[in-house]
């Protein structure tokens, strides 16, 4: 018998040359991403810093630090980071390019988690320095009034917000301050949602709001004015263009949002839309199809506000105009969905809606399963209006992702034996087959009695 000792002994050996080869692997090249967005989510899902680069493609500099990201040394440090590569002189860029005021290419910046910048370096770099900067990168921290990425990053402040809307909790004043600051912050579907949830809290948070007043940043002054005038706050001629409201105003407009928030308290709000709401609709929808594409986006954050109860109306009215306006249809189908999708699906997928609405039937019918297969929360309504789509590719791929993706499927399934397809209702009857539940059973019955051609799946 061989002595434990020597076993030891062996095993130590073996588990020691296992990890001398592992170290003497060559590391692999460093995956750049291409996308901002995306490379910025990704930072946060993984808990990796985020390596930027600004380059110029045609620049020797900028050739030669690529040709340095090559060097074993610096792979391995590379492999600490999310990077990704932006032409600086790509117009969609321009934007990084001026917020960080870069002057020397290649520029490269790394962000933490929160997406604060921790280290910077700029110019000619060899191997040797680079890898230095990636591993100083790693222990370093965000100076005071560095630069940041909050434009990608402000995301992190939104998920708590709307764990927030999903609890039924209303936000307290350090909540609502992140709240209006996002509302009136930098465009995109990050303020769309903010503004969709300070809409929807308003009531409860008109003395909030009326305080806002007499903030000395204008746009904060701006997003409370047309929530409280929304909700016809006795604002006399204020103007917060001019300058922050007098306290004499915020004080008369106190005992009004005690009396509106006790109101609304008591009796809340219906979905349905009012009168003046369906006003505005129209007027919005008009300038959502026009050539103004600043007006149009305004128009849609306002139509975003309204919420859901828009969804049916946004439907018929493309079925309506598709064949004579389809440019206007594939708008209102954009809005439709966009109201259905969560914000966290928003920036998950940077431009999701907009892929769900354009092209043909398989390739929408894989975009719509990219969200449902997410493992979002909240995805029945999204399933329920695609169950009712355009195209018979999209209708299919809800009936094969329902059954994980919703609570209760079976009433889509069964609804999906009177469709127009085929495809979709040969799918439907092999899905409720394999749920023999009392009612999927009565309306399979009723479907092979009533269509001649139907076929009984093979047990």
């Amino acid at each position: 018998m061989i002595p434990r000792a020597q076993i030891s002994v062996f095993f130590t050996a073996i588990l020691l040359g296992l990890s001398l080869q592992a170290e003497d692997a060559p590391a692999a090249k460093v995956s750049w991403y291409s996308e901002l967005g995306q490379a910025a989510t990704d930072t946060r899902e993984k808990k990796l810093p985020l390596l930027l680069m600004f380059e110029l493609p045609e620049q020797a500099w900028s050739r030669q630090l690529l040709v340095a990201f090559d060097d074993e040394k610096v792979r391995r440090a590379a492999q600490a980071f999310i990077a990704v590569r932006l032409n600086s002189s790509a117009s969609t860029n321009q934007k990084l390019v001026e917020q960080f005021a870069i002057q020397i290419l290649p520029d490269l910046r790394i962000f933490n988690v929160d997406g604060k910048q921790i280290a910077h370096a700029s110019g000619q770099l060899s191997a040797a320095e680079l890898a230095k900067f990636l591993s100083d990168a790693q222990k370093a921290q965000p100076e005071a009034n560095a630069p940041a990425l909050s434009m990608f990053f402000s995301g992190n402040e939104l998920d708590e917000l709307l764990q927030m809307e999903q609890q039924g909790k209303l936000p307290g004043d350090a909540a609502f301050s992140k709240l209006i600051g996002l509302a009136a912050g930098r465009n995109g579907e990050t303020q769309i949602e903010a503004q969709r949830l300070l809409r929807k809290w308003s009531p409860a948070l008109s003395g909030m709001l009326a305080s806002e007043l007499a903030h000395k940043n204008l746009k904060r002054r701006l997003v409370a004015f047309e929530m409280l005038k929304a909700l016809e706050a006795p604002l006399e001629s204020y103007d917060p263009w001019q300058a922050p409201a007098e306290a004499s105003l915020v004080a008369k407009l106190k005992p009004w949002a005690e009396k509106i928030t006790a109101e609304r308290a008591a009796n809340p709000k219906s979905d349905a839309l009012t009168a003046a709401q369906k006003e505005q609709m129209e007027i919005d929808l008009r300038l959502l199809s026009g050539e103004d594409s600043t007006r149009a986006e305004t128009a849609r954050q306002r139509l975003v506000g309204l919420g859901k109860a828009l969804v049916p109306i946004l439907r018929e009215r493309a079925r309506t105009i598709a064949a004579q306006e389809p440019g206007t249809a594939v708008r209102y189908d954009e809005l439709r969905y966009r109201l259905l999708i969560s914000g966290e699906t928003l920036r998950r997928q940077p431009g999701i809606t907009m892929r769900l609405v354009r092209g043909g039937g398989a390739w929408r019918a894989t975009e719509f399963e990219r969200v449902f297969q997410s493992g979002d929360a909240g995805l029945d309504d999204l399933l329920r209006e695609a169950a009712c789509d355009r195209d018979a590719e999209v209708r299919a791929a809800v009936l094969r992702n329902a059954a994980l993706a919703m609570k209760d499927p079976d009433a889509i399934f069964r609804d999906a034996l009177h469709d127009s397809a085929a495809t979709v209702r040969n799918l439907a009857v092999q899905t409720l087959t394999l749920r023999p539940t009392d009612d999927n059973k009565k309306a399979l019955e009723n479907y092979f009695k009533t269509e001649r051609d139907a076929q009984r799946p093979q047990k």
